[in-house]
């Protein structure tokens, strides 16, 4: 045969699982992402403005190299991009696993062992080298392109409003009590004392009270708390039908626009032995 050689088309199979590999590691960062996005427009916490842009950078990276891997655009930039990313989570996984974490923090509020994850983004970084980039040419789907860079629109609107300050009732020291470790006759009367303070420019009122278990109850104002004011509410436990780790969350409804609802968590662990005597038998 003369004239110049042809190029032999890679073969279906291996075509096929390149999109695979890259159908499987473009999902997973828009998966996690969502669920960043999801636990970034929830109610919760102040967090600074500068961690609250980090956390909308990382979600609005995933989505574009998601979207990139999925659609085919930009094979190679793509390609390089999520395994350098991958490469990044699997070190961060891995940190966070070594330092006995319970969750690597990948998907927002649902728990991952950092030891699963550090194994999968090991798994997607090595199949990503395997295949290589895309041979394909990228996907011209209009409707596609648009749907992805609306949702990243709208997933940024929804960070940066949540990052808004909102005025309402918020807890002033802390929405979580650790008792720490409760023997059984301390871990009959546990107390602790919630600050709460008005930020808006209006009386606010505590409206109702609820709380996770029977073994938790609550004193909280029942006049209106004036703008500026600073109220407490006294939250006890008994755990004493309890042993080992346990929690009470108890939930706040206020007739604030902003801060409907406030959750105030306090828990503690309960050994089965009683607190020892020995301190006592050396004061006499």
């Amino acid at each position: 045969m003369t004239g110049a050689a042809e190029t032999n088309p890679a073969p279906k199979p291996r075509i096929e699982a390149v999109r695979l590999v890259h159908l499987l590691a473009g999902g997973l960062l828009i998966v996690a992402a969502v669920f960043k996005a999801y636990q970034a427009v929830l109610p919760g916490p102040a967090v600074a403005l500068h961690l609250r842009l980090l956390e909308l950078a990382q979600i609005e990276l995933e989505l574009a190299l998601g979207a990139m891997l999925v659609l085919g655009a930009w094979p190679v930039v793509g390609w390089g991009l999520a395994a350098a990313t991958y490469a990044l989570f699997a070190a961060v996984s891995l940190r966070k696993a070594i330092a006995g974490a319970k969750g690597c923090g990948c998907f927002g509020p649902a728990a991952v062992d950092p030891k699963l994850m550090t194994a999968i983004d090991l798994a997607i970084v090595v199949a990503l080298l395997i295949v290589g980039p895309q041979a394909v040419r990228a996907m011209r789907n209009r409707r596609a392109r648009i749907v992805v860079i609306g949702f990243m629109i709208l997933i940024a609107a929804g960070v940066a409003f949540n990052a808004i300050p909102k005025r309402g009732l918020v807890v002033a020291s802390g929405a979580d009590f650790d008792f720490g470790i409760l023997t059984p006759d301390r871990a009959t009367s546990c107390e602790h004392v919630f600050a709460l303070r008005n930020t808006a420019p209006t009386p606010l009122r505590i409206t109702r009270v609820k709380s996770s278990c029977g073994c938790t109850s609550v004193d909280a104002p029942a006049t209106a708390i004036e703008p500026g004011a600073v109220a407490t509410v006294r939250v006890r436990a008994d755990w004493s039908a309890v042993v080992g780790r346990t929690a009470s969350t108890v939930t706040l409804q206020t007739n604030s626009h902003w801060t409907p609802q406030i959750a105030l968590t306090v828990s503690g662990e309960v050994r089965a032995t009683k607190e020892p005597t020995s301190s006592r038998l050396l004061a006499h």
